[in-house]
């Protein structure tokens, strides 16, 4: 019930809740800090949950960033 989005621009990775009310709510999963950039390209979910964000453009070093939930 979830979409989760990348945005290069701003280098952030967000997560749009569909509410029961049809609205939207959005969460801030992902942000880049420091001077290095983060720039998200592509994502993809693994067979065990993992998210994979693929990173890179604007001057940034191309990376992979494999991502497990860590909570309940």
């Amino acid at each position: 019930g979830s979409l989760i989005m990348a945005d290069w621009t701003f280098g952030r990775i967000w997560c749009l809740k569909r509410l029961p009310n049809g609205e939207w709510e959005k969460e801030l999963l992902m942000e880049s800090t420091g001077s290095l950039g983060f720039a998200p390209t592509d994502l993809a979910f693994t067979p065990d949950g993992r998210l994979l964000v693929c990173s890179g453009g604007r001057g940034t070093q191309g990376a992979i960033f494999s991502l497990k939930w860590g909570g309940e």
